[in-house]
């Protein structure tokens, strides 16, 4: 998740911006590549969740992954506020649902056609809920002040944890 960052002279100082000032722990960042077509999956728009060090999709993570994205979005909050409002938006739209009330997340976007993998955890094959992106997308909705769906992820765990 970390590798959007990249070493260069700007520097971050504060969470609420990047221009030119340092950041805690002093870890220097540019927000350009992250932003580059080949870096977000184009049917969502969404960051891909692996690509190697030449920024290539890695054929693990080709596409967007709900266990990956909702984190992502919460923590690149203190690099680029307005990348990671527009990516919380698109995987909430891609990957966040509800029924009855209920909220879950998928851990891929419907029709992606991406199967189970070490960190998707089982997936529920009636609604295509997973409990890894769920709880990540309950992050992602308490960091961007989403109480409906925060609520509706907070039912699910109710209902799930109920004896």
């Amino acid at each position: 998740m970390l590798d959007i960052l990249q070493h260069d002279r700007t520097r971050c100082h504060s969470y609420g911006g990047c221009a030119g000032r340092e950041r805690p722990l002093g870890i220097p960042v540019v927000l350009g590549p992250h932003r580059e077509a080949r870096l977000l999956e184009p049917r969502t728009g969404i960051l891909i969740s692996a690509y190697d060090v030449k920024g290539t999709a890695a054929a693990c993570g080709s596409g967007a992954e709900g266990s990956s994205i909702w984190m992502v979005c919460h923590m690149l909050q203190i690099v680029d506020p307005a990348f990671a409002k527009e990516q919380y938006g698109l995987a909430r739209k891609a990957l966040g649902a509800s029924f009855l009330g209920f909220g879950f997340a998928r851990e891929w976007p419907r029709d992606s056609g991406s199967s189970q993998d070490i960190d998707s955890g089982p997936v529920d094959p009636l609604l295509n809920a997973s409990p890894s992106s769920t709880a990540l997308a309950a992050v992602a909705a308490a960091a961007f002040g989403d109480d409906e769906y925060y609520r509706g992820i907070s039912a699910s765990v109710a209902l799930e944890a109920y004896p």
